[in-house]
């Protein structure tokens, strides 16, 4: 390697890499503070809205509840905690505080890729560095401002990894940093649940560690036990609250979209891995084999901890995989694989540290500046793609709720599957149908059929759907009648439905395009049979 590791490529390289960041956050504040709301709401999850409507609930004092009628824990709970504190002290309207929302998650990515910027100067060389922040900005950044949980995640993950590379968590003598440490895991798991997979890869090495070692077990033992003890300070009470409450530590969203300990037979979960997911499967894949290869040197302290900080997190990433493969069967989304893409640029300055050093002289500052130059104008067309999708249904789901702000009155109330969106900026108690944000109560209705008493005891005026498929009279309006099914994901086969019809119909969007399919968003008067 072509001079010292701290300080290959010169400090303009380091000013590059604070620049870009900066740049990075400045576009997206101006974004969430000047932009059309409308054109916020195309690049956030329909998710999102859940978030926000369950946090102004509980920041006005109604507890964990999104329609105000059933409490639910359907949701990441850090992530709901952050957003509950963001109510509290803004209080806004609910542009306002979707705009906040976005915001705080540039903040959240902007410290991510500082922290992780360090860890990988730190391991390699600045260059190296560079080229990392800049796929975390094109791979990692801008995708996670999707108004979930996504940035909170990576915050998580970059304050983890870099608290245990800056105080040497697994070598040095067991004491207040380890249970810190263990703390900082804890909430991990807590801004999204499948990191319980770092939690387990982790418990499993210091596990190991223990039983291969001939010396120093003692110390090994209190690392674990420490670490241990803070992860469960953080964990117990939420996963006891779980228990209580619901009977089962899995919230309710868990228990719809997964089958485990029962392997599902439906392939959902692999189907709805794309090519880029199973390109950062094998490459986690690849970089374990690389890493496990025997007679291979480890480096100087920080290189070692960086790589076996990756290992462990590829580990996780397939064990992740492993769930999602055998045990989902509804409700796979893009921002479930975020781990995914920041694996990806760490095991990226493998290969970039690899060449850099390799280039002769006379030719690397034209190859760098020229690469350079290609990566940043890539990356700010793909930047560009992501940050704004015309004719994604969520903006219909606005429009709706607009709607049903004006003409309708402040005690009506709706129901409707995939209601986040809506339920958030129509000001209305909306009644999730598809349940993820309700409880197993719900599911119940489903499974013994009785929906139209459970919606007239609820004093329900309205559904709403969003998406009318295989049903063209439906959306050009030429039907008599239309029947809606709600499936019960937590009992399998079965559910109900409403049977709706056109002289019900009190709103009716243009026609528009989801998934593969021409479509428009219905709202109906609701008639108890």
């Amino acid at each position: 390697m072509r001079g010292n590791i701290e300080t290959y490529g010169s400090i303009t390289t380091q000013r590059t890499v604070f620049l870009l960041l900066a740049l990075a956050f400045l576009t997206a504040t101006i974004f969430c503070l000047f932009s059309d709301i409308r054109r916020i709401v195309t690049i956030v999850s329909d998710d999102s809205g859940y978030y926000l409507e369950i946090a102004e609930n509980v920041a006005g004092g109604a507890g964990f509840t999104f329609d105000g009628i059933g409490h639910t824990n359907g949701y990441q709970p850090l992530w709901l905690y952050l957003l509950a504190a963001l109510h509290a002290i803004i209080s806004g309207k609910p542009e306002t505080m979707l705009r906040a929302c976005v915001l705080c998650q540039a903040v959240l990515l902007f410290s991510a890729g500082v922290l992780f910027y360090r860890i990988h100067s730190g391991a390699f060389s600045r260059k190296t560095g560079l080229i990392s922040v800049i796929a975390f900005l094109v791979f990692v950044f801008f995708p996670c401002l999707n108004g979930m949980e996504s940035a909170l995640l990576v915050f998580m993950l970059a304050l983890l990894l870099y608290t245990g590379w800056k105080r040497r968590i697994f070598s040095t003598s067991p004491g207040g940093w380890h249970f810190l440490f263990g703390i900082i895991l804890g909430l991990t798991v807590l801004a999204r649940l499948d990191a319980v997979f770092i939690a387990i890869t982790l418990a499993f090495y210091l596990t190991f560690d223990i039983i291969r070692g001939r010396t120093g077990t003692n110390v090994k033992i209190k690392r674990l036990v420490l670490i241990g003890a803070g992860s469960a300070l953080v964990l117990t009470p939420y996963m006891l609250s779980n228990l209580i409450d619901t009977g089962s530590i899995m919230p309710i969203s868990g228990a719809l979209k997964s089958t485990f300990p029962r392997i599902s037979t439906s392939g959902y979960g692999l189907s709805h891995l794309s090519t880029r997911d199973w390109g950062k499967i094998s490459a986690a894949a690849l970089y374990l084999v690389w890493y496990f290869r025997s007679g291979r040197g480890r480096g100087h302290r920080e290189r070692e901890y960086f790589r076996g900080a990756v290992a462990m997190l590829g580990v996780a990433v397939l064990l992740h995989f492993l769930h999602t493969a055998l045990f989902m069967k509804w409700a796979v989304f893009r921002w479930h694989f975020v781990t995914y893409s920041v694996l990806g640029t760490f095991v990226l300055s493998e290969p970039v540290e690899f060449i850099l050093p390799s280039l002769p002289r006379r030719f690397s500052k034209i190859a760098w500046s020229a690469t350079l130059l290609v990566l940043l104008v890539t990356g700010a067309f793909i930047i560009k793609g992501k940050m704004y999708r015309p004719y994604d249904w969520t903006l219909q789901s606005y429009e709706a709720s607009l709607w049903a702000k004006s003409n309708t009155g402040p005690d009506d109330i709706f129901a409707m599957k995939d209601c986040g969106i809506f339920g958030f900026f129509s000001e209305r108690q909306v009644v999730n149908l598809d349940g993820v944000v309700n409880n197993t109560q719900f599911q119940k209705v489903l499974k013994e059929g009785r929906l139209n008493e459970y919606l007239g005891s609820c004093n329900v005026q309205y559904i709403a759907q969003h998406a009318i498929w295989h049903r063209n009279d439906v959306v050009t309006g030429e039907y008599a009648a239309y029947s809606q099914e709600y499936p019960s994901r937590k009992f399998d086969g079965s559910g109900d439905a409403l049977e709706l019809t056109r002289d019900a119909e009190v709103y009716r969007s243009p026609i528009y395009f989801d998934g593969a399919f021409d479509t428009v968003f219905l709202i109906w008067r609701f008639r108890r049979p």
